[in-house]
């Protein structure tokens, strides 16, 4: 589970997701390199506790955390004259662990507009911003991927790297997961993934660390998902340079995996800065693909971004 294989697979209902995705194609063929950006689209089930007080979920999870621990040292370590006692702390633990299995409501799926329309709102901005500048891309393939079953284990992402892995091994590919755009003091570059034990293309966490400075944003040390993945990992694990730019806190906040996920709590200036970041990006990218130097510069002024 920890690396979101597919085991698990067969216990549940088979669905059909989509991938919807457009190639902005090199003027020259064949391209020398290709930049794909993408977010998903799809929205997770509730989380009970968090809709409620993100510190309510933080309780659950170190009691949910806390049983299993106890368990296996009960097991191990504790003598069984000690049993009387350790049974009853043990029905402490597993109250816990089965209020902490109900976290999630499965009969309610939120409206997900941060976690992640805003991905998918500024992959195809981006798209939009480039089609109607009069910049031209004689050498590289642009790709905008809109996935889905973001949610369910990288499914939408893992399949569009298998389905298109020849040509991605084939030629220079950077891939950029746009996750959760709603808090721009968190802005970030994520570098590991999947609780550490999946890490991102340092070069092209370089590139984007750039261009966000020639904007005027210095989004700091690369920060790591502890606790699930973006769609990078799904490239990653292919051997395919990726990254993450997200901007959530991570306590996290009320609104993700909840209710008050909506419109109506989205933010415009970190979308008007993600979107800086990324056409800066794309010039960058353009220059010398993962190989530019850390202090290339981009002629020609950033148009403003509107939102």
């Amino acid at each position: 589970m920890g690396l979101y294989r597919e085991f698990l697979d067969p216990l549940f209902p088979r669905r059909t997701s989509h991938n919807v995705f457009a190639v902005v194609p090199a003027r020259r063929r064949p391209a020398k390199r290709r930049l794909i950006i993408g977010g998903h689209a799809d929205a997770a089930f509730e989380w009970r506790y968090n809709a409620c007080h993100p510190l309510i979920l933080w309780v659950m999870n170190l009691w949910g955390i806390g049983c299993c621990i106890f368990a296996v040292v009960c097991a191990n370590f504790v003598p069984y004259r000690f049993g009387w006692a350790v049974g009853a702390l043990q029905l402490f633990f597993c109250v816990g662990g089965v209020l902490h299995s109900l976290n999630c409501d499965f009969r309610t799926v939120v409206p997900g507009a941060n976690d992640n329309l805003s991905g998918a709102l500024c992959t195809l901005a981006l798209a939009q911003i480039l089609r109607d500048s009069a910049e031209s891309f004689d050498d590289i393939d642009l790709v905008f991927l809109v996935t889905g079953s973001e949610e369910a284990g990288l499914r939408g992402a893992k399949a569009f790297v298998e389905a298109h892995l020849p040509e991605l091994v084939s030629t220079e590919t950077a891939f950029i997961a746009l996750e959760t755009l709603r808090e721009l003091p968190h802005m970030k570059i994520f570098s590991t993934e999947l609780n550490g034990l999946v890490r991102n293309s340092m070069p092209l966490c370089d590139l984007l660390g750039h261009a966000a400075r020639l904007v005027g944003r210095d989004l700091g040390d690369y920060a790591s998902i502890y606790v699930g993945s973006s769609d990078a990992a799904a490239f990653s694990q292919r051997g395919i340079a990726a990254c993450c730019l997200g901007a959530m806190s991570p306590q996290p906040p009320r609104y993700y995996h909840t209710r008050y996920d909506d419109w109506d709590n989205m933010d415009a200036e970190t979308l008007r800065v993600a979107l800086s970041v990324l056409l800066q990006t794309v010039r960058l990218f353009v220059l010398d693909g993962l190989s530019a130097p850390a202090d290339a510069a981009v002629h020609g002024a950033t148009p403003a971004v509107e939102v």
